[in-house]
C-alpha cells in the first residue's frame, strides 16, 4: 500500500499558512482582511498556538546512533554439502 499524501508537519504548516506568510503577499493580505471583517477569532494558523498560550513544538530530528551494532544474519548451512556419518 502506498504512503498517504498528507504527512503533517507543524513547521511547514506555519510557514505556509502563518500570519507572516499571509502578510507577505497581496492575496494573503486579502485573506486576513476578510477574516478580520468576518470577526474570526483565529486569523491564521499561528493564532491557534497563541490562543492556547503555547509555542508549537517542533520535533527535533533523531540522532543516528553510530555505535549500535546491526543484527548480523548468518546464512543457514546448506544440507547438500554435509556428509552423513
Amino acid at each position: 500500500m502506498p504512503k498517504r499524501t498528507y504527512q503533517p508537519k507543524k513547521k511547514k504548516r506555519i510557514r505556509k499558512l502563518g500570519y507572516r506568510a499571509r502578510k507577505r503577499t497581496p492575496s494573503g493580505r486579502r485573506i486576513l482582511k476578510r477574516r478580520k471583517k468576518k470577526g474570526r477569532k483565529k486569523l491564521t494558523i499561528s493564532d491557534e498556538f497563541r490562543i492556547i498560550g503555547k509555542k508549537p513544538k517542533m520535533r527535533k530530528p533523531r540522532k543516528k546512533n553510530i555505535h549500535r551494532k546491526k543484527a548480523s544474519i548468518k546464512p543457514k548451512p546448506s544440507k547438500k554439502g554435509k556428509k552423513k556419518k
